[in-house]
């Protein structure tokens, strides 16, 4: 009895099935391959500009969440450099020509980097839950020695959960071990046991965690808020408290955008995967249009981060090739909410 797999990437012609290539005529293999190399560039570019940004500049360097962003930076701009031009390739001219050793390397690579992005992603989300509902526990729990961990040990789970099961051919059939893939193009055949595994670690737990700590977020900033509005029509509270700056709520602003669009972008295609590998059958343009939309997400996070006003002055200066002085801080003009002393978090 044949397994369930997901076959991805395919190109048949003896088969009847359709390959890439021939789905686009020359104008439109023209746009897509102008559309794609315009977004190559403002991930690479954007992210160079982020990882500078971060190590250049005093205002950004000394702040404890750098390490979050960095390591979400870094690695879209890996995708950027390692794994978008290998893509661009193979969709323009309707196949792979790099032979099948790298392909079993680029495929593995191009699944952990996605799943590394959205937990770097999933990461910034803890952070902020951390720092607005454990305002007094934050600065003993949220160490640079603590963050530096979690993020290396985000990037060996999803080692172990992608590059191992893809490399060992545990995860993928012997279609692919054998090297009987279609020839001039790279693609695997999935188990079904293992696109599942990757469902539930990249869309189920990944959604569970967002949505339950950006809950938690507005719930405590929402409580607060009607607090101060309750003291100032009665009789004054005394506490140890200090104003949340508008700087602050700018960065949970973002946060939150952030993980919307984590989950809305990355979810279709992980959907699609999911859903091939019970049927195969979902048009295999259908499959690569929804991984070109949730891979444009690493080329939109640059721009959310000009939300902030050190990160927009820090973008000028390296593009005014000025990597020196430093950043106007943000006002820190405070608003209604208030959270107990704490380390910033941002």
């Amino acid at each position: 009895m044949m397994e369930n797999a997901s076959t991805l990437n395919f190109s048949n012609q003896e088969s009847g099935e359709l390959t890439f290539n021939s789905q686009h005529s020359t104008t439109g293999q023209i746009f897509i391959g102008f559309a794609l190399s315009v977004m190559t560039l403002f991930i690479v570019a954007g992210n160079v500009l982020v990882v500078l940004s971060l190590v250049k500049f005093g205002n950004l360097h000394q702040k404890l969440s750098r390490f979050l962003i960095l390591n979400l930076a870094f690695s879209d701009l890996v995708i950027g450099v390692l794994i978008m031009p290998f893509r661009l390739h193979r969709e323009l001219v309707g196949g792979w020509i790099f032979g099948h050793t790298f392909c079993v390397i680029w495929f593995a690579c191009d699944a952990y980097l996605a799943m590394t992005c959205l937990y770097a992603v999933l990461l910034i989300s803890v952070e902020k839950y951390m720092y607005v509902t454990m305002p007094l526990k934050y600065s003993m729990l949220v160490t640079k020695p603590r963050l530096q961990v979690a993020i290396l040990s985000s990037w060996i789970f999803c080692g172990l959960v992608t590059l191992m099961p893809i490399v060992t051919g545990l995860g993928t059939t012997p279609v692919f071990q054998q090297e009987q893939s279609v020839e001039g193009d790279c693609y695997a055949a999935l188990k079904v046991e293992y696109v599942s595994l990757l469902f539930g670690l990249n869309v189920l737990l990944p959604t569970v965690v967002m949505f339950y700590t950006n809950y938690h977020i507005y719930k405590a900033v929402r409580e607060q808020t009607k607090k101060i509005h309750a003291q100032r029509i009665g009789p004054p509270v005394k506490n140890h408290s200090r104003p949340i700056t508008k700087s602050e709520i700018k960065a949970i602003k973002m946060m939150f955008i952030m993980v919307f669009l984590a989950f809305v972008m990355w979810f279709p295609a992980l959907s699609v995967l999911f859903i091939n590998s019970l049927c195969s059958c979902i048009h295999p343009v259908v499959s690569e249009i929804t991984i070109w939309f949730g891979i444009s997400q690493t080329a939109l996070h640059p721009f959310l981060y000009t939300y902030k006003k050190e990160f927009r002055q820090a973008y000028m200066k390296i593009l005014k090739c000025n990597l020196r002085g430093s950043l106007q801080l943000e006002s820190t003009v405070s608003v209604i909410v208030v959270l107990p002393v704490s380390q910033s978090a941002e």
